[in-house]
């Protein structure tokens, strides 16, 4: 996005990050979830939340920061965005599978293993046990089965819900919070100012 030479490849770069960050946004708490013990996976998950509108909030204030630095400002405030990725990318590399999925696709041993790092030899052996009676050792399916007439309803109930969580709530606040502000007559320091502010108040209600 940052080097962007026109609006077509800047649009197809700003896709195929939402596709990033929308996967990142439904497997990295479904992951934490897997790989917590149970007495701490709502606060494991919980965390993961905080995070993220921490991030928001740390954007904000670099944008706000970058906005004085002439016409070119905004390929800064989009290439920025590299380095955490960067950070999420090296961190994934040392992620131990999770031991749910290994166990459900029948690699009790390799699930055992890293559960026993979580929590030792007597947590190792009753999580094992309540993950196979919860989720029994299944074949492997084929990606083309999401396509199937009988899942489809799911499916598209998912996309849906994916698509109106978009369009309200805060994420509508800080997509358009620029717009909004313009619409008052405040300008583009005052605007991004204000960006700051709601990331504040919206870190302050996760906390």
């Amino acid at each position: 996005m940052a080097f962007a030479g026109n609006l077509t490849i800047f649009i197809c770069m700003r896709f195929a990050a939402g596709i990033g960050v929308g996967m990142a946004s439904i497997l990295s708490p479904m992951y934490i979830a897997e790989v917590s013990p149970a007495h701490a996976r709502g606060r494991n998950v919980a965390i993961n939340q905080l995070t993220i509108v921490l991030g928001i909030l740390v954007t904000n204030l670099v944008n706000y920061r970058l906005a004085g630095n002439g016409d070119e400002a905004w390929r800064w405030m989009f290439g920025m965005g590299a380095l955490p990725s960067l950070l999420f990318f090296a961190g994934v590399c040392w992620l131990p599978e999770s031991p749910r999925w290994l166990l459900a696709a029948g690699k009790k041993e390799q699930g055992e293993k890293i559960l026993r790092k979580i929590g030792g030899d007597s947590f190792a052996e009753e999580t094992s046990a309540v993950i196979l009676r919860q989720s029994p050792v299944r074949e492997r399916t084929a990606f083309a089965e999401v396509f199937e007439r009988s899942v489809r309803p799911a499916v598209m109930i998912g996309i849906t819900l994916a698509v109106f969580q978009q369009l309200c709530g805060i994420n509508v606040v800080f997509n358009y919070t620029s717009t909004i502000f313009e619409a008052v007559g405040a300008n583009l320091d005052r605007q991004l100012f204000e960006t700051v502010a709601i990331g504040v108040v919206n870190l302050l209600l996760h906390w």
